[in-house]
């Protein structure tokens, strides 16, 4: 395991820079400090002093923010009084950097700063008055709620101040709006859009009839951003009210409104659940389909909706939608419905990657003996133009839906110890640009499964120059295929093959994965126990400033 590590010494350089008189070096010093913090090193704790030290001796406005920025990223909470200061002094960058920052660590004094400027909101620049609404919000400042209803109930008022102020207001305050905010929600003139997303703010944290029944209404809303956060808060409430409107929200052209409408189901599930969510796993939008079927997989694991899930997904089987067929295809596989392998097949043969590629990792999932013939034929049909030699591909790359699709077929071969196909793989074990990582490094992995314990002289060759082949050009050999061949060779019991493995063992980094392939293999060959990686604590390489070594 390699460790980023500032050695005492450079450490001591950097804080006498910080405590020096030059800027330059002041800043370079800040930055190295905040650089190899981001970059993981754990031991930058005792800078705290110095970096806190430096921003009081600093006076250049870009040196005082890297040496803020640096106190941020390390948490210095001691800092808050210096940033504090220096976040009054700065301008709207320094302000924007560090304002969040003391809201987050609740710095007192400035809940005084930003009520100061909330009541003066006219003189108040934009970006900071808006850096004091959100700060009230984040410490719970309820001293805010005035200044705030000025300002969210003021038409005149920016919309790009209004609603921001509008949500946090809705949070501090979780009761006495709602008849302020009825007037907002039966605005229907062509700027009272603004106006209805405000009363759908302000009701982000208000419970009753009178404040539901306000919610219902704006979440009929024809502008998706006012019913996305009505709906969104009557799902908090209770879902089952959204229901009377589903039928008509599922016809919105916005689809976190629909992705809405399938939650309210979900969240409240009937035996008719598939009828209304079915149709969305054909869905425009990948997250709704996605979320529909993951909603199903968990729905099935109830005995009430297993049965209708699974008999639906398999009616959904029958379409010609390419959406559909794909999301129906995984989610049979997931529930592990041996039933559905057969038309599963035929989808292999689809023409969009989508399914065929789904179809694939679902037989793989499945694992149906009766299917491995068809399996066969159709990986056969594939890698038919693939003949042993790449020339014979005539230029044709294999796809990348392709790839995908046989690395899943041919697990599946050698998980099931499906010997049938043994002739197809080997061609995939050679360097060659015409076959995809995928598929190559699955071939690999099967052929080990097919052999286990049963080591084969001619795959063991062709295995250890997988291993051993770190040339890059004009390409590397893909990590999968090197990885998977030193996995095989270990699953074989290889021990001819020990000197590769041995080989690219010592020779590549700790962490590197064809690396710990081999060490596996090496362990399963020989039952050594290989000593566990050493931490090797690394310096930042091309540090600005370090000791001259004699």
């Amino acid at each position: 395991t390699i460790v980023r590590h500032v050695p005492e010494d450079w450490k001591r350089l950097w804080l006498e820079a910080l405590a020096g008189p030059e800027e330059d070096l002041r800043r370079e010093a800040a930055a190295a400090i905040l650089r190899e913090h981001q970059k993981g090193c754990p031991d930058l704790e005792d800078t705290d002093k110095g970096l806190i030290d430096a921003l009081s001796l600093s006076s250049h406005p870009a040196v005082r923010l890297t040496i803020a920025q640096a106190l941020i990223e390390l948490n210095v909470r001691t800092s808050a009084p210096q940033l504090f200061e220096l976040a009054q002094d700065s301008g709207n960058d320094g302000a924007m950097m560090i304002e969040p920052t003391l809201a987050r660590w609740d710095h007192k004094p400035f809940r005084d700063v930003w009520l100061s400027r909330l009541s003066e909101p006219k003189s108040t620049p934009l970006r900071r008055l808006l850096l004091a609404i959100e700060g009230v919000g984040v410490v719970g400042e309820k001293r805010a709620v005035g200044h705030l209803r000025k300002l969210v109930f003021d038409g005149a008022v920016a919309p790009g101040i209004r609603l921001p102020a509008a949500r946090v207001l809705g949070g501090l305050a979780a009761e006495g709006l709602t008849e302020d905010t009825r007037q907002l929600a039966a605005d229907e003139s062509p700027r009272g859009m603004i106006n209805r997303l405000v009363a759908a703010s302000l009701l982000s944290t208000h419970r009753g009839d009178a404040p539901q029944q306000l919610l219902l209404q704006l979440a009929s809303d024809d502008q998706p951003a006012v019913a996305a956060i009505a709906l969104r808060r009557l799902l908090q409430i209770d879902p089952e009210v959204v229901k009377p409107l589903v039928p008509r929200l599922l016809k919105s052209r916005d689809s976190i409104v629909r992705q809405l409408a399938a939650r309210s189901l979900v969240e409240r599930p009937t035996v008719d659940v598939f009828l209304t969510l079915g149709p969305l796993l054909d869905d425009i939008h990948p997250e709704v389909r996605e979320y529909v079927r993951e909603s199903m997989r968990e729905l099935a694991q109830t005995p009430q909706f297993d049965e209708i899930i699974r008999r639906n997904a398999m009616e959904v089987l029958g379409s010609k939608s390419w959406r559909e067929l794909e999301q129906a295809a995984r989610l049979l596989g997931e529930l592990d419905h041996k039933s559905a392998a057969s038309q599963l097949i035929k989808l292999l043969y689809f023409d969009r990657a989508e399914v065929h590629v789904t179809a694939a990792w679902s037989l793989h999932q499945l694992a149906v003996r009766e299917t491995l013939p068809e399996m066969f034929v159709f990986a056969e049909s594939v890698t038919d133009r693939f003949a042993a030699e790449p020339a014979a591909s005539k230029g044709e790359n294999l796809s990348a839906g392709h790839d995908a699709c046989l690395a899943h077929l041919f697990q599946a071969f050698g998980l099931m110890k499906y010997e049938e196909p043994e002739a197809v793989m080997v061609k995939f074990i050679p360097r060659r640009y015409d076959l995809g990582p995928r598929s190559r490094g699955a071939a690999i992995w099967a052929l080990g499964y097919l052999h286990e314990n049963d080591p084969q002289p001619g795959l063991m060759k062709m295995f250890g120059e997988r291993v051993a082949d770190d040339g890059d050009i004009p390409y590397p050999e893909p990590v999968e295929v090197r990885t998977n061949s030193a996995t095989s060779l270990g699953r074989m019991n290889a021990a001819p093959a020990l000197k590769p493995l041995r080989h690219v063992y010592g020779s590549n980094p700790p962490g590197d994965r064809i690396r710990e392939a081999c060490g596996w293999a090496i362990e399963r060959i020989t039952d050594e126990d290989l000593p566990d990686p050493q931490t090797k604590r690394v310096s930042p390489p091309n540090a600005f400033l370090q000791p001259i070594i004699p």
